[in-house]
């Protein structure tokens, strides 16, 4: 399956990867300054907005991804902008597929293993009853007992839908991210 993507502007093609818990329309600001002189295209990393869902997050296999989405799209080189999470799916693709990188922009992140630091973020999203909830402000108030941050909070609330059923759920696959978090949080070698 092909990463949910959108397409704006048009010339050379600018790849926009978001960070974890991110979607497609993360790096609106950077979008709209990029769409002017060339094609800029936003992605949904799998587990993420409307892209697959899949038991694997390792960056390799999200880098694969990105190609082939270019290939779908016959983009032979990009450059490829990657935020966070986005950053290192971003250096993978340079790293393993040199030839279809034009260039990188990375921002927030460094091709290291980080130690953990997004417990109280599960929790507290684990905390939200999704299916008890009637309201956003429910919702935050149940993610706001373990995560303090009111901009955190939106930022991660932003990922909050009703469903085809009429029920609150996340735009990300929570439980993957929650299992895969120790390969998210690494850097393999090559």
């Amino acid at each position: 399956m092909l990463l949910n993507h959108k397409i704006y502007g048009q010339g050379i093609p600018v790849i926009v990867i978001h960070g974890l818990f991110g979607s497609a329309t993360n790096l609106g600001m950077l979008i709209k300054q990029l769409k002017t002189d060339y094609q800029v295209i936003a992605v949904d990393v799998r587990n993420h907005g409307l892209s697959m869902r899949h038991h694997s997050m390792h960056y390799d296999d999200m880098a694969n991804d990105i190609i082939q989405l270019m290939d779908h799209l016959a983009i032979e080189q990009a450059h490829i902008v990657g935020h966070s999470m986005g950053g290192k799916i971003a250096m993978r693709t340079a790293l393993n597929f040199p030839s279809r990188v034009t260039s990188l922009a990375v921002a927030d992140i460094a091709p290291v293993n980080y130690p953990p630091r997004h417990d109280n973020v599960f929790t507290g999203l684990k905390n939200i009853p999704l299916t008890d909830i009637n309201s956003r402000s429910e919702a935050q108030a149940k993610l706001a007992e373990h995560v303090e941050e009111a901009g955190v909070q939106q930022f991660l609330l932003k990922g909050l839908y009703k469903n085809d059923q009429g029920e609150f759920d996340f735009y990300y696959a929570l439980d993957t991210i929650i299992a895969q978090y120790e390969v998210i949080s690494d850097w393999p070698e090559i």
